[in-house]
């Protein structure tokens, strides 16, 4: 069992937390090349992976893929945008709570706080106090309140999402969760319309 970081932003986290994503879909890079792809799975590994074939040259030849997230079985631990409170800023066991905490959802009791869980009578206390966010890719491993396991990967296109599949995504239907989608990877390249491949992550939230 292996464990990576995977960063989430704002709904995706709040739909985590509250029990309505169970995938999450990531632009799986390089795959248009290729004019045939097959799912397969080692015999004395048991992992997936992907086999993708081309005529391009004189031969026919192909490349085995793995997805980069993992395998069924590994863990994610989930890397957002967060922020370190003082210590007289947040709660400690038998003292009040600041209003700064109170418009802080989930705010751990080591002091992070997650801009997932803040209303903006939060945010707006935050930059009174002189707090910046920090970036995901600078949330260490002991800060994350996420943990999920993978339970399935697959690779398609994004546009074969089904209705089911969509609500799994923390939408009501497809064409909400395609204006989600491109609100974040259109500006990449990636938008719905160009229906990119894509890894298809089905995940369990572990809980403490």
């Amino acid at each position: 069992m292996k464990e990576r970081g995977l960063i989430c932003h704002g709904r995706s986290i709040n739909n985590i937390i509250d029990g309505l994503k169970t995938h999450t879909r990531r632009v799986a890079k390089g795959f248009e090349a290729y004019d045939e792809i097959e799912h397969l799975i080692d015999r004395e590994t048991g992992e997936y992976f992907w086999r993708c074939w081309t005529d391009a040259g004189p031969y026919r030849k192909y490349k085995d893929v793995t997805c980069p997230h993992g395998q069924p079985g590994d863990r994610l631990w989930i890397r957002e945008t967060w922020l370190e409170l003082d210590s007289d800023h947040y709660v400690l066991p038998g003292k009040p709570k600041l209003l700064m905490v109170d418009c802080m959802k989930y705010p751990m009791r080591n002091g992070i706080s997650y801009r997932a869980g803040v209303d903006a009578e939060g945010d707006e206390i935050r930059e009174e106090y002189g707090y910046k966010w920090k970036s995901p890719l600078f949330m260490p491993k002991s800060y994350s309140r996420l943990t999920l396991e993978i339970k399935d990967v697959r690779l398609e296109r994004v546009c074969n999402i089904r209705p089911a599949d969509a609500r799994k995504e923390g939408y009501e239907d497809i064409n909400a969760f395609f204006e989600g989608w491109d609100e974040i990877n259109a500006k990449r390249g990636y938008s719905a319309e160009s229906n990119p491949f894509v890894w298809v992550i089905e995940f369990e939230r572990i809980k403490d």
